[in-house]
C-alpha cells in the first residue's frame, strides 16, 4: 500500500511547492497521516487478525485480495477475503463431520483415536 501513497503524496507535494501555495502542504501531511493510519495500519494490525485468525493462511489471503477485485470488481476487495473465510470455515466443519461422523463441537477423547 506504501507503493500507492507515498509516491501520490509525493506528487501532490512537488505540486504544492511548485504551485507556490504552502497552504496545500498541510493537507499534503494530512494525506499521508490519514493513507498511513486507515489505509496500511488499521487493516494491518486491526481488521486482518480479527479476519483470517491465525486459521486462514496468508498466501490465501494474498490470492483473496488479488482474485476478488478481479472477480467482482471494487468490492472484491472486502468480498474475496470474506468468501475465502466463510468457506474455509464451512469446510472445516463439513469436511470433520464428513470425516469422522461427529459433529465439530462434540468434544473427542484419546481414545477416539
Amino acid at each position: 500500500m506504501k507503493i500507492v501513497y507515498l509516491p501520490v503524496g509525493a506528487i501532490l507535494a512537488i505540486a504544492a511547492v511548485t504551485s507556490g501555495q504552502a497552504s496545500a502542504f498541510g493537507f499534503v501531511l494530512l494525506f499521508l497521516v490519514l493513507a498511513f493510519v486507515v489505509v496500511d495500519t488499521i487493516p494491518d494490525f486491526l481488521i486482518r487478525p480479527y479476519v483470517s485468525g491465525n486459521r486462514t493462511h496468508v498466501g490465501l489471503l494474498m490470492f483473496a485480495y488479488i482474485l476478488g477485485p478481479i472477480a467482482f470488481g471494487f468490492y472484491g476487495i472486502f468480498l474475496g477475503p470474506i468468501l475465502l473465510v466463510l468457506l474455509a470455515e464451512f469446510f472445516r466443519t463439513v469436511a470433520s463431520y464428513v470425516l469422522t461422523g461427529r459433529q465439530p463441537h462434540e468434544q473427542s477423547s484419546l481414545t477416539d483415536y
